[in-house]
Order: structure tokens, then C-alpha cells, then sequence
């Protein structure tokens, strides 16, 4: 006998994407230019999924976009991208508390990690690493402010 699939938000498992919810326009830099980007979060597909989208206004030409969900069978949030960069689709794991969303990718060639922490409701701080045997090499570094 199978059960119903639950209806319940993939996202839920921590309140960390709900406060991603909205528009974001942040400035830093990217690969040591600075960059002017703006990023969106909804909620699409009967709320399983948080859809995001990410792209540059000035400094580059970086555009994004994909699902970060819960994955309850791997009990990992899951960042799938889409993009047209240097790495054209991304694939991070990773987890969440209330505060900070940690993601990592390791593929052939590559290491990475993507972190983002509140500073406060309104201010998020968004960093990508290339991860090194000795540390993290932080090539993203950016604030968001809520629009």
C-alpha cells in the first residue's frame, strides 16, 4: 500500500529560505571588480521549490537562475543553477540554521562554496569560494539590501 506524497514546502525544514523571500540589490566585488547585482526568491511549484533569479546591473555580465529545496532523503538543502558563466550549471549541498545557508560544490576541477548570512532582516551577506587545502579563496564578496 503506498502512502500520499505530503504536500508540505521541501523548503521548510529551516525558516532560512523563507527570509530569503523578495528582491535584493547588493554591491562587492566579483573576481576583484566591483559589481552592482540583484537577486529574487519566490516560492514556485506548489511551494516545493525556492525560485531564484541573479543578475549583474553593472561591473559584469553575470546571469543565474534555479531551485534550492530540502532534500529529505540526504537531509541537505540542494542549490541547483543555471547560468552564463564559466560554470554554465551548479550543483551545491549543503545546510541551514536560522541565521546562515552553507553550500558546497565538488566536481571535477572544482571546489567551491557559497555562504549566505543575515546580518539583520533586511541585509544579507553573500560570499562564493574557490575552497583550497589551505582555506577558502573568497572571489564573490557582496551585501544585499532588501528592496
Amino acid at each position: 500500500m503506498s502512502k500520499a506524497k505530503s504536500k508540505t514546502n521541501l523548503v521548510a525544514k529551516s525558516p532560512f529560505p523563507d527570509r530569503l523571500l523578495g528582491s535584493w540589490l547588493g554591491t562587492g566585488t566579483s573576481d576583484s571588480k566591483a559589481v552592482v547585482d540583484k537577486m529574487t526568491f519566490r516560492y514556485v511549484l506548489d511551494n516545493q521549490f525556492l525560485y531564484f533569479q541573479y543578475y549583474a546591473l553593472e561591473g559584469d555580465t553575470y546571469k543565474g537562475e534555479g531551485y534550492l529545496f530540502f532534500d529529505h532523503k540526504d537531509q541537505r538543502f540542494q542549490w541547483y543553477e543555471f547560468n552564463n558563466g564559466r560554470w554554465p550549471i551548479r550543483m551545491h549541498s549543503g545546510y541551514a540554521n536560522d541565521q546562515r545557508l552553507v553550500l558546497e560544490e565538488h566536481s571535477v576541477g572544482r571546489d567551491m562554496q557559497l555562504i549566505f548570512e543575515f546580518v539583520d532582516e533586511n541585509t544579507l551577506h553573500m560570499t562564493e569560494a574557490y575552497l583550497r587545502v589551505d582555506g577558502a579563496d573568497i572571489y564573490v564578496d557582496e551585501v544585499f539590501k532588501r528592496e
